[in-house]
């Protein structure tokens, strides 16, 4: 930082000048990109978060229709041993 003395020429007053103006614009553009790297963080997590329910959304899709095979399995395996016993008690009349 230089201090601001009566006795700098215009020319010396000018340079400090022009060097703070890049100063600024560099800032300047540094909190811009900063903004924008926030927005697309900001967009990539609300994009993540979208994601990230509607895989929850699908895993419970899912895992209700797995208990609709589980039921169906049960009904079957239960008309399967309807059937077993019914064909052992026919068998069992017939060698009687």
């Amino acid at each position: 930082m230089v201090a601001l003395t009566s006795s700098m020429t215009d020319e010396a007053l000018k340079a400090i000048a022009a060097s703070n103006a890049r100063a600024i614009e560099a800032l300047t553009e540094s909190i811009r990109e900063l903004r924008s790297g926030v927005a697309e963080s900001q967009q990539e997590y609300q994009r993540d978060r979208a994601q990230l329910y509607s895989l929850m959304a699908d895993s419970t899709q899912n895992q209700s229709r797995i208990y609709r095979v589980l039921e169906n399995l049960d009904r079957r395996q239960g008309e399967i041993v309807d059937i077993l016993r019914l064909v052992t008690q026919r068998l069992n009349d017939i060698n009687e």
